[in-house]
């Protein structure tokens, strides 16, 4: 999945810079608590981060640092990776989060997913929500795949 991974890290970067952040630095599958450079230290409590996403990017504008995590996967996005995701956000409080498959939803969530409240509780962290895109064979995004659904036309912009 590398040339995937590759391909995604830039979307996220030039996500961020549309969003006006400077990209700092890109980790893969790297705990934060252990990331041992300045900019890291810039951004309080991170060496209590005790969590590897797939994707970790510090971003800084204004002299003030954040992070972006993304957890991808080749699998069907299930209620578990949901849950840890979300454990993964509430920690690291992120700027940012994307939840990212290359194949779609378990048929067991989407009942759930068509609920507007428990997709809020579900994705929520902070006064932030966490955003769940689905990508196809030829890694374009799948517009109506992204959730939450009041944020999708304009992730898809932002990120196609």
């Amino acid at each position: 999945m590398t040339p995937k991974i590759n391909d995604l890290i830039q979307k996220l970067k030039t996500f961020a810079i549309n969003e006006g952040y400077n990209v700092v630095k890109v980790y893969q599958k790297k705990n934060i608590a252990e990331l041992d450079d300045d900019y890291i230290g810039k951004i309080i409590n991170a060496n209590t981060f005790s969590i590897s996403p797939d994707i970790t990017i510090i971003i800084e504008k204004n002299n003030d640092y954040h992070l972006i995590i993304a957890n991808v996967t080749d699998k069907n996005i299930n209620l578990k990776m949901i849950g840890e995701f979300n454990v993964f956000s509430k920690v690291a409080l992120p700027k940012y989060a994307f939840l990212i498959t290359y194949k779609s939803y378990s048929g067991d969530i989407l009942p759930i997913l068509a609920d507007e409240y428990l997709t809020d509780k579900l994705l929520s962290y902070g006064d932030n929500r966490f955003i769940i895109i689905s990508f196809n064979e030829t890694e374009e995004i799948i517009e109506q795949s992204i959730m939450p659904i009041n944020q999708r036309v304009e992730i898809y912009e932002k990120l196609s």
